[in-house]
């Protein structure tokens, strides 16, 4: 509740002398505008147009805000122009976007309610006028504002006659005594250097009303009822007094003659001014008030810098006075000055002291309301009643609508009703907290919420700490989100077990399955909890807790984690995000499908990917630093330009003999004006200066021409770019000449210095950046984060400042910024500076409108991009960029570059890379990484960080809250195009997905940025990526590491192949190892070996080839366990049965692998997959043994006891005859052979079943199907078990409602699962006894392999044919595995990657010429024409290696001579 001015200025205002140098400090919670009051608006920034409705000041008022704009100057000192702009065009624009603020239209509408406010807005008047540029002008503009502003307050006092309070702006610099008084004797240049703002003007001219110069004083003219009237509000930091200049006039001692007219006075208000008449006479002296004003400015600023604390009063918090010697006062006969009456209580009428009186004694602890909704200091802010307010309903202006109210909604909470805290800002190296205190901090210190929750913030931001761990594992939160050293390092390097059979032991390596395991494990929930709490902390809002849910069931796998989040203003507020779990192999479910994230090949947080651009990324978003290209700032076409056009002038001999074409290679750190000359030249002749650019071949053209050793001239730092009379002329990487003579080397300046380029107006090079797709100077974003000052002293560059309208001597090696008050120079030869700040010149118009030190202020970038038609957002993007672009995980990673882990540093670090023009090749994986499963978390940091930017982006209101649609990140990942579903037709395949990695999906590269040159492979890319890639329009753009790549670290980054360590594991594919004379074919049909394997399917046939390259037997290590699982560590069998295989270890752990039979998807075709074991109970297993293997694709190894070999095919013996039928790619086959190739596939079947329907005779399994077999028969109710119709009836309504799904393909029922959606008791007897059977079937599975047991209830995630399954239906799936006989038409390939068409089955009797019946005829040319030669080797060695193990065994038979020849 607002309190009348008289009880307010009691507990809010220095009412005593004493206190004018060491005032009591409110806390600014408590600051509101009283009853009847006028705030006078300026602000002491040219950037804002208007009072915020957010002020302070405003939020307590529940009647209307008027509000008067003043346009026009009261004086025109230093001849002001107006400008283009309208102020009624100006005025309506600042009512669109403050609606709180309602035009006065007539004076009688604001004292009708004494609720009502007004204030006067004086800040349009510094964009309407323009002054001559001068070192005067800042002072013209101060006086003629201030001129105006005090008029309209007098003005104002006239109309109205109510209290106006007005802000006193508290200068960043304070002058000393010494300085006011210099100032006060003219308005000098030197002066003004000191005098440099309009707040220390204002400081000044209060100073001199003050003092015995009062008439000179812009406040001069005030009467004294006026004074009585006005009050300052002095701010500090997180609290603020008031100063009533009818008060602090009291208290100055003034012997004039007084003029007042009292005719009109009463009695009462005659002896009141009589009385101050008499106490000014005995007050303090005109320059002791100045000083005393002076102690108290520079007590006010040492505590807004932090150099002292408020000291404990009586009455609250004081300001220490500063110390100064005592100076006397005059009194008669020595005695004390006595402090006068008027210095101690405010002039009131009787009717006031009665009304404070009342209130002061209506006031109760608790029952202050400020219209805040803050916490309360009881020491300086009791409550008030609303004593003498009428409560009738205030008349409006019919067209005005209703005010709107923004208040804040920080919980008044009874205990904080407490002693007032002394705030102070903690320093913490805890990211985390750090965030929500930064936060707290700038809310507390314009009073957005008190210091009691300032205080609970603090304790929020560190809640986490002792939150418990979510995942359930023990500890708390913030344990298990800690990286431990071992968390980023590689695993222990696989090593399979050894065999004579493995000839290359670079096979025995593979690191790419154990590196996925330890981050799904180890890494990958702790990447969710750091990316979660620094997606919110570090904007500023609080974790208050934090749980997660796992969730199983015959369709999905997932968790859901519920964040709960406090922000400093606003509602508290739960966040869902589902997560899916990824299992050991690497995979996650989704509605019932299996799906794999592959590898995506991003860039590193920092790089560069051309000569011009740096690359910024995170998980927040890709950032983009570029040299700018506009024509203003491309200094390499001037230069070039400039030299080509004197070349090519005949009349200009200073150029000559220019060869023109690019010699510019990227690749070379070279200076940067060698650089941008060898874009464009080879050579040139200048005077007696030879310029050779062709960095290449520079050795051999110096030598050849001159004679000139190059390589005993050049440093590091230094390289040979021209000759001088036959001796050889350096560049360093300062761009500074020097002549190599026998004595040294010699300065000989600059490239235009010796060219004689004049600089004076060539362009200057500037940096710019990307901010939410708009193009920013790099200077404006740093400057709007840190302040022109601030940002100036960071990049530590020369600076020398000079008045507007001051004669400025300039070389052509400075440039440039124009302020309204100051021009700055810079000097050009600071590259990095230049960059960042020249920036700013792109709106140099609009820079010239404002004060310097404006720019230190965030409001005028605003107004900058305004002026350019740019919006606020842009704005919160940089605020946004410099919270939470830096993730935990890009922030981990810049700190192993040794690369700034701040933005704005980095930014600047951006910068330096963008001083030369070298650059790696877009593509070099030096400069690249890859990245998995890690994407999960950088999908959970880049939604919720949008979200709570989101948040902070709004309105300050206690209605908002933190939001974030539950499925943003479930979505996010089942859309990402670098998922990919699992096809399970083969291991080759499945390795592939272990191998696989793109440049797609979400943070990295769409269809259009990857043209030819981002699809090549690149020389780093040898030992990471092997040869595979796929055959389709995605080439190069999808690509398969070699399975022993060369990671460094958890993170993706890698290392160069070591040619004398790697071998050929860390170069080739999986499948090129696996595929025996690979290297005797072209090298693209290698490519073709990978993807002709992984369209492979199983065969009755297959079995181990005898020709081997011994990686055949590494296979069985490395695939996921549907196709085999080997043993890491020894142990023993610990049970056998249907379902699985258990191994106990020798440390005490259990593996259990599943066994039986399976299905799996691939292509869209469903396939049968057997896992069987050959180990008993009891049996010992040692590390490398296979525990379990898919006998379709493996066989045990009989050269290696314990361990499995894949079966590459079948064996065909081959003739190589052209005819029609081998034509092209096609061959024919022999029935025997067409038999070995004999396939299996599954046909599902899904039958739906109303709940209250009934099967009646459902195949089982294991049984017989032909075309024509009844699968079950479904009955409805009316027919199911009804007793009401006879026999024959009853058989009548059968077979006319009855439905009897058929199976239509010959084959044997494998499998039968139910589904059903909606709950087990609402179907009838007959479904819940087939639907019990399949739950029991899955449990029995699941408690043998160790998982946990789940129904076959699913929701709509289920889908039959596309469609969910509707509520209350039972699914019935039946798997019919069936043989697919090899024919005419299907496609097989031979040997590792020759397709083939079959074009007939011959039968008869057709063997070689020893008799051995030939399996397949092919085209001799066909071969040839595809240049590969291993079908060949492979046909002929292994035709040699069966003829040979024949002979051996009939020789060890006896049956032959060990020198016979077989004809076998």
């Amino acid at each position: 509740m607002r309190l009348k001015q008289p009880a307010f200025y009691r507990l809010v205002g220095v009412r005593q002398i004493a206190q004018f140098s060491a005032p009591r400090m409110i806390p600014i919670k408590n600051l509101y505008l009283p009853l009847q009051s006028i705030y006078q608006f300026f602000e002491d920034s040219q950037a804002t147009l208007g009072p915020s409705p957010q002020d302070p000041y405003l939020t307590a008022i529940k009647g209307r805000v008027f509000i008067e704009h003043v346009s026009a100057l009261e004086s025109a000192e230093g001849g002001p122009r107006r400008t283009v702009l309208n102020p009624a065009l100006m005025e309506n624009e600042f009512r669109r976007k403050n609606r709180l603020f309602k035009p006065l239209r007539k004076d009688d509408a604001l004292p009708l309610n004494p609720q009502n406010c007004l204030v006067r807005n004086y800040n349009l008047l510094n964009p309407l006028y323009r002054y001559i540029p001068s070192y005067k002008a800042n002072y013209f503009r101060w006086f003629n504002n201030q001129k105006t502003f005090w008029a309209g307050v007098a003005q104002t006092h006239e109309r109205f006659g109510w209290n106006q309070y007005i802000d006193f702006h508290i200068p960043q610099t304070m002058p000393t005594q010494a300085q006011l008084t210099l100032m006060s004797s003219g308005v000098t240049q030197k002066n003004m250097d000191t005098f440099t703002t309009p707040s220390m003007l204002s400081l000044f001219d209060f100073w001199r009303w003050l003092g015995p110069q009062r008439s000179e004083s812009l406040l001069g003219g005030l009467s004294d009822a006026a004074l009585s009237k006005i009050n300052f509000v002095f701010k500090a930091r997180s609290h603020f007094f008031v100063l009533n200049l009818g008060e602090l006039n009291a208290w100055r001692k003034d012997d004039s003659e007084d003029t007042t007219n009292t005719t009109a006075f009463t009695p009462q208000q005659l002896r009141a001014h009589k009385q101050a008449i008499q106490d000014r006479a005995q007050g303090i002296a005109p320059d002791q008030m100045q000083r005393r004003f002076v102690r108290l400015m520079h007590g006010v600023a040492d505590f807004i810098a932090g150099s002292v604390q408020l000291i404990e009063g009586e009455d609250g918090p004081l300001l220490p006075e500063r110390p100064e010697t005592p100076v006397a006062v005059a009194t008669p006969a020595g005695k004390p000055a006595a402090v006068p009456k008027a210095m101690a209580t405010v002039v009131e009428t009787e009717a006031d002291q009665e009304d404070s009186a009342k209130e002061e004694e209506s006031f109760e602890l608790g029952e202050l309301d400020l219209g805040l909704d803050l916490d309360v200091d009881t020491a300086s802010a009791p409550a008030f009643d609303q004593t003498g307010i009428d409560s009738t309903n205030w008349a409006d202006d019919e067209d005005d609508e209703p005010a709107a109210q923004v208040l804040p909604t920080e919980d008044l909470n009874a205990a904080d009703l407490d002693e007032e805290i002394e705030l102070e800002k903690p320093t913490t190296s805890d990211l985390l907290t750090g965030g929500v205190i930064e936060r707290a901090w700038e809310l507390s210190e314009v009073g957005l919420i008190t210091p009691r929750a300032y205080q609970r913030a603090i304790d929020d931001a560190e809640t986490y700490k002792t939150l418990p761990n979510p995942y359930g594992t023990g500890g708390t939160l913030e344990e298990a989100m800690t990286y431990t050293e071992d968390d980023l390092t590689l695993p222990e390097e696989v090593k399979f077990r050894d065999s004579n059979t493995v000839f290359d032991k670079s096979m025995l390596s593979s690191n790419l399955k154990a590196i996925q395991g330890k981050y799904v494990s180890k890494l990958l929930a702790k990447d969710i909890l750091q990316v979660t709490m620094a997606a919110v902390q570090q904007q500023g809002v609080a974790v208050k807790d934090y749980q997660i849910e796992t969730v199983r069931d015959a369709m999905n796998h997932y968790q859901i984690h519920t964040v709960t989040v406090k922000p400093l203003r606003g509602r508290q507020s739960t966040l869902r995000i589902r997560m899916p779990v990824v299992d050991s192999d690497g995979r996650f479910m989704s509605n019932g499908v299996t799906y794999t994230m592959r590898l995506q090949r991003a860039d590193r947080p920092i790089r560069k990917i051309n000569p011009t651009r740096v690359a910024l990324t995170s998980y927040y978003n890709k950032t983009f630093v570029d040299r700018s290209a506009r024509s203003v700032n491309d200094f390499d076409a001037f230069i070039c330009r400039t030299i080509t056009n004197r070349g090519r002038n005949p009349d200009d001999p200073s150029i000559s003999n220019v060869r023109f074409s690019s010699v510019f290679d990227m690749a070379l750190n070279l200076p940067r004006f060698y650089t941008l000359l060898a874009k464009r030249f080879v050579q040139f002749q200048a005077g007696d200066y030879h310029f050779f650019l062709d960095h290449k071949n520079r050795v051999e053209h110096f030598q050849k021409e001159l004679g000139i050793d190059v390589t005993a001239i050049e440093t590091t730092s230094q390289v040979v770019i021209a000759s001088y009379h036959e001796q050889a002329v350096l560049m360093d990487s300062n761009n500074a000449l020097y002549v190599h003579t026998p004595g040294g080397l010699e300065v000989l300046g600059t490239l235009p210095d010796i060219l004689g380029i004049d600089l004076a107006s060539a362009p200057v090079e500037a940096a710019e950046m990307t901010v939410s797709n708009k193009v920013v100077p790099v200077g404006f974003v740093l400057g709007y984060a840190y302040g022109l000052s601030e940002l100036i002293r960071r990049l530590g560059c020369d600076v020398s400042r000079h008045r507007r309208g001051e004669r400025i001597q300039t070389t052509q090696d400075d440039y440039s910024l124009t302020f309204q008050d100051e021009i700055l120079v810079f000097s050009k030869l600071d590259y990095k500076a230049t960059l960042v700040l020249n920036g700013l010149n792109r709106y140099h118009k609009t820079l010239k409108q404002y004060s310097v030190w404006d720019f230190d202020r965030k409001d005028v970038y605003y107004r900058i991009l305004e002026d350019n038609g740019l919006g606020i957002r842009y704005l919160r993007e940089i605020d946004a960029l410099f919270k939470a672009w830096m993730d935990p995980i890009t922030r981990g990673m810049l700190e192993m570059m040794g690369e700034p882990t701040e933005y704005g540093p980095l930014v600047l670090r951006a910068v330096e890379l963008l001083m030369t023009d070298y650059s790696p090749e877009e593509v070099d994986g030096d400069f690249m990484r890859y990245r998995g499963y890690e994407r999960f978390a950088g999908m959970v940091y880049g939604e919720l960080a949008r979200s709570v930017k989101t948040f902070n982006n709004r309105s300050a209101s206690g209605d908002h809250a933190v939001e974030l649609n539950p499925h943003a990140v479930w979505m996010k990942i089942v859309q990402d195009p670098a998922k990919a579903m699992v096809e399970e037709s083969n291991p080759f395949q499945n390795l592939r997905e272990q191998e696989q990695m793109t440049y797609r999906g979400d943070g990295g590269r769409g269809g259009i940025s990857m043209v030819e040159r981002t699809r090549i492979y690149h020389k780093s890319d040898k030992g990471v990526i092997s040869e595979s890639t796929v055959d389709s329009g995605d080439v190069g753009v999808v690509a398969y590491l070699s399975p022993d790549a060369n990671l460094a670290n958890m993170r993706g980054f890698t290392r160069p192949y070591d040619a004398e360590k790697d071998g050929a594991a860390k170069l080739f594919s999986t499948s090129a190892l696996n595929a025996p004379c690979a290297d005797h074919d072209d090298m693209k049909r290698i490519n073709f070996i990978s993807i002709q394997q992984a369209q492979g399917v199983s065969a009755d046939g297959y079995t181990a080839s005898p020709l081997r390259t011994g990686y055949e037997q590494i296979i069985a290590q490395r695939t996921t366990a549907n196709f085999a699982t080997a043993a890491t560590q020894p142990g023993k069998v610990l049970s056998v049965n249907r379902h699985a295989i258990t191994v106990q270890h020798d440390d005490g752990t259990e593996t259990r692998v599943a066994l039986g039979k399976s299905h799996g998807d691939a292509a869209g075709t469903t396939y049968p997959h057997v896992v069987v074991t050959d180990w008993k109970v009891g049996d010992t297993i040692r590390p490398g043994d296979t525990i379990a293997y898919n006998h379709k694709f493996f066989t045990p190894d009989r050269m290696t006891p314990g361990q499995v070999i894949v079966k590459s095919g079948c064996m065909a013996v081959a003739a190589c005859i052209d005819n029609i039928e081998t034509f092209e790619d096609g061959s024919s086959i022999s029935e025997a052979f067409a038999k070995k190739l004999n396939t299996q596939t599954t046909e599902v079947k899904t039958i739906q079943v109303r709940f209250d329907q009934t099967v009646i005779g459902l195949g089982k399994l294991g049984d017989h199907v032909d075309l024509e077999t009844i699968l079950c028969t479904i009955e409805d109710p009316e027919t199911a078990n009804n007793s009401l119709f006879g026999g024959a009836a009853l058989d009548t309504l059968r077979r006319l409602s009855q439905s009897t799904p058929r199976a239509k393909v010959v084959g044997t029922i494998a499998k039968v699962e139910v589904f059903y959606h909606g709950d087990f008791e609402d179907m009838s007897e007959n479904l819940q006894g087939i639907a019990a059977a399949s739950d029991k079937e899955r449990k029995s599975a699941a408690r043998a392999q160790g998982k946990p047991a789940f129904t076959g209830e699913v929701d709509t995630s289920f889908r039959v044919r596309g469609k969910a399954l509707d509520p209350d239906t039972v699914a019935i799936r039946i798997y019919i595995d069936h043989d697919v006989a090899m024919g005419v038409g299907d496609k097989g390939v031979m040997g590792n990657q020759m397709k083939t068409v079959i074009s007939r089955v011959f039968g008869g009797v057709n063997t070689t010429a020893s008799g051995i019946p030939l399996d397949l005829i092919t085209s001799n040319a066909g071969i040839d024409r595809r240049m590969v030669h291993s079908p060949k080797l492979m046909g002929t060695t292994n035709m040699l290696l069966r003829v040979l193990s024949h002979h051996i065994s009939a020789v060890y038979r006896g049956t032959a001579n060990a020198k016979a020849t077989s004809q076998s």
